[in-house]
């Protein structure tokens, strides 16, 4: 599961976020949900109900994983349904284009409080928290900086356009 919350949403977010000058942004983000995350979440909650030998949704771990994994594949659909129903001749983005941008940061935000409750749940070493939170402040810190670097992107381009 880290792969798929850890590695491949942040990466695609990041292309939804920042990557929108490249031609497939959309492509790009909906085959690493679909096929990398999807599979990955799908595969891991699998694995976890075998492991959980009948006894699922025992702990927080289990719970929010159970409201995660809906709301992954719910998340997904309505990304369908925003491609499907995308209108180039449009004068503003519709609610379900927002609906999405929060809900996506916010699975995810989710998922990142939900994998050290695993972490509890099987007793891992405190070197596995330390990587975990130095990984998830790599990735705050990507975040900052592509921030950053986008606000000086539309900055200058706007100040171009003035003149």
């Amino acid at each position: 599961m880290f792969v798929a919350w850890c590695i491949l949403t942040p990466l695609a977010i990041f292309i939804a976020r920042f990557g929108r000058n490249l031609s497939r942004w959309v492509r790009i983000h909906y085959s690493i949900q679909v096929f990398g995350t999807g599979t990955l979440v799908v595969a891991g909650f699998t694995l976890g109900y075998i492991q959980s030998r009948g006894s699922h949704l025992k702990t927080n771990h289990q719970i929010v994983g159970v409201a995660i994994f809906i709301a992954t594949f719910l998340q997904i659909f309505l990304g369908y349904i925003i491609h499907h129903l995308f209108n180039p001749n449009r004068t503003h983005r519709p609610v379900r284009n927002w609906v999405h941008r929060f809900f996506g940061p916010l699975i995810l935000i989710l998922a990142f409080v939900q994998i050290p409750l695993g972490f509890g749940d099987y007793n891992c070493d405190m070197a596995v928290y330390i990587f975990y939170y130095a990984w998830l402040g790599l990735l705050g810190l990507i975040f900052i900086v592509l921030t950053i670097r986008q606000f000086w992107i539309e900055r200058n381009s706007t100040k171009s356009e003035m003149f």
